[in-house]
């Protein structure tokens, strides 16, 4: 019985094989350019540094434009009654 069993146990475990193989790839183009080489976004996002310098950035952005809406709406209110006298 095992016999006649034992070539489909073998195509099954190649396949079961091939496939692990065919996943394992596809993460890693999933991660890396194959062209350049280069870590492409999902590799980015996955990396503590990254995520860390990009939080970093968006905080400096973030209170530059607090800092501009705030000049800008004292320009507004100052330059408005001048205006308003003319």
């Amino acid at each position: 019985m095992f016999l006649v069993m034992q070539p489909l146990f073998t195509s099954i475990g190649f396949l079961l094989l091939y496939n692990e193989t065919m996943q394992a790839e596809l993460k890693l183009l999933a991660r890396i350019d194959p062209l350049t080489g280069v870590n492409n976004r999902l590799a980015l996002v996955e990396n503590p540094v990254y995520n860390h310098c990009r939080q970093e950035i968006l905080s400096f952005l973030y209170e530059k434009q607090r800092k501009v809406e705030s000049l800008t709406q004292r320009a507004t209110t100052v330059t408005s009654p001048a205006a308003m006298r003319a």
